[in-house]
């Protein structure tokens, strides 16, 4: 498990923390996601009321995620790095084509509640990811994999709703019609 406390996401600027959510929680969801489905239906067989309830939760929140990815990278990102250009060059930002960032983004919210509720509910099914006695080493990765997966999803969810998306909509209130109160040069 990568050792979060050593980054400091509070004072990363809006793009670099839209490159680390698309580079490092998009793709792991993308490559891992699979991984960790796929091996939950190896070892089904050893729990398999709990980890058939399991793989159901999981490759819904594989189908869910997909879609949510797809548009904070083809919807809301692209604009917020619009934004994040237009204020560090102190220019106006048009608007967004579905009216304010507050749309989309109240939306990618509802999805990453949705999501947690949905590990949430894979981590009390599975005991907290603890290990039954004598399961084998592949029911222990699992374990492993699935909470490493919740624990990814959690920071993804801080870094996007406690950060960028509080800094898109601060942006979008100085640079969008209005040019930071009319005053792009100071």
């Amino acid at each position: 498990m990568e050792d979060r406390s050593r980054h400091t996401f509070d004072t990363w600027p809006t793009d670099l923390l839209i490159d680390y959510a698309i580079k490092i929680h998009h793709r792991g969801i993308r490559t891992r996601g699979p991984l960790t489905l796929e091996l939950l239906g190896r070892v089904k067989a050893e729990r398999p009321l709990v980890l058939s309830q399991v793989e159901q939760l999981f490759a819904a929140s594989l189908e869910a995620l997909d879609a949510h990815l797809f548009k904070e990278e083809n919807v809301l990102f692209p604009y917020i790095e619009e934004l994040h250009e237009a204020a560090s060059n102190r220019q106006a930002a048009a608007p967004m084509h579905c009216g304010t960032v507050l749309n989309p983004i109240h939306v990618m919210m509802a999805d990453h509640a949705e999501e947690l509720q949905r590990q949430a509910t894979i981590a009390a099914l599975l005991d907290d990811y603890n290990e039954p006695e004598g399961c084998s080493d592949d029911y222990k990765r699992l374990m492993h994999e699935l909470h490493e997966f919740a624990l990814d999803l959690q920071e993804h969810t801080h870094i996007e709703n406690d950060l960028i998306f509080p800094q898109a909509v601060e942006m979008e209130s100085k640079w969008v019609n209005g040019c930071n109160g009319g005053n792009c040069c100071g």
